[in-house]
C-alpha cells in the first residue's frame, strides 16, 4: 500500500495473511519519508493498512521488531496506536537482540 502526498509517494506499508491461520495477518513494513515524520502520516497509513486487512477478513494483526534500543521509538509508536506486546523472544536476531512481537485486534 502506498501513501501519496502532492503527487509523490511518501510512505508505504506491506502486509500479508499468515498461512495456516484464519484471521491473522503480518504487518511486515511501515515506512514514511524521514522529512515528513511526526505529521501523522504513519498513523494514517497504519489505519489504511488495518482497514485493508479487515476488508480481507483479518482480525489479528502481528508486527515483529527488534528489542534493540534504536527501535524504542518504533515500539512506542505501535503501543500508542493500540498494539500490545504479545511476546519477546530473547536473542532471536543476535545475542542481546530479541524479537518483540506486537498484536492488535482490528
Amino acid at each position: 500500500m502506498f501513501l501519496d502526498l502532492d503527487g509523490r509517494t511518501v510512505g508505504c506499508s506491506c502486509f500479508g495473511h499468515i498461512l495456516g491461520t484464519q484471521e491473522s495477518y503480518d504487518f511486515f513494513w511501515l515506512a514514511v519519508h524521514p522529512d515528513l515524520r511526526g505529521r501523522g502520516l504513519g498513523k494514517q497509513l497504519t489505519a489504511r493498512t488495518e482497514e485493508a486487512i479487515r476488508a480481507a477478513g483479518g482480525h489479528r494483526v502481528y508486527i515483529e521488531t527488534s528489542s534493540r534500543e534504536q527501535y524504542v521509538p518504533t515500539r512506542e509508536f505501535y503501543l500508542r496506536i493500540g498494539y500490545q506486546v504479545e511476546a519477546v523472544v530473547e536473542d532471536f536476531y543476535a545475542p542481546g537482540d530479541g524479537k518483540v512481537i506486537l498484536v492488535k485486534v482490528v
